[in-house]
């Protein structure tokens, strides 16, 4: 298991790209809708282990942001193939998350979320 991204979680699209201009000196930023978790999210080009995240309104990704500006949604780890899953998952399935990537989540705990990245040579890609 290697590390390989943090997850921040923003209440607009507008806000997500000021923060990427500002602290990151990134420019314009491609788009990924996530229907599995009812939100937009982007890697930063000069910044790859870098995830925005941009939750739909209502959804329960966006109450865990509540009035915040932004938050550390979560860190993320990739699994080798084969390797098992190193505690309970949130969810029963793998979901396709951004840049085609196979996602689930570990149970929270200490208000730390764990996303797991299942990394294989056949990924799907969007």
């Amino acid at each position: 298991m290697k590390f390989h991204h943090v997850g921040l979680v923003f209440p607009s699209r507008i806000d997500a790209e000021r923060v990427a201009r500002e602290r990151f000196g990134e420019g314009a930023v491609s788009w990924q809708r996530v229907p599995a978790f009812a939100c937009d999210c982007t890697f930063l080009a000069g910044h790859p282990m870098i995830e925005l995240v941009v939750p739909d309104a209502g959804s329960r990704l966006a109450k865990y942001l509540g009035a915040s500006p932004t938050a550390l949604h979560h860190l993320a780890f990739s699994l080798a193939p084969f390797e098992p899953f190193p505690e309970p998952m949130m969810f029963a399935t793998w979901a396709q998350g951004a840049n085609g990537l196979l996602v689930n989540f570990g149970t929270p705990r200490d208000g730390l979320l764990i996303e797991y990245v299942y990394i294989c040579q056949n990924r799907m890609t969007t």
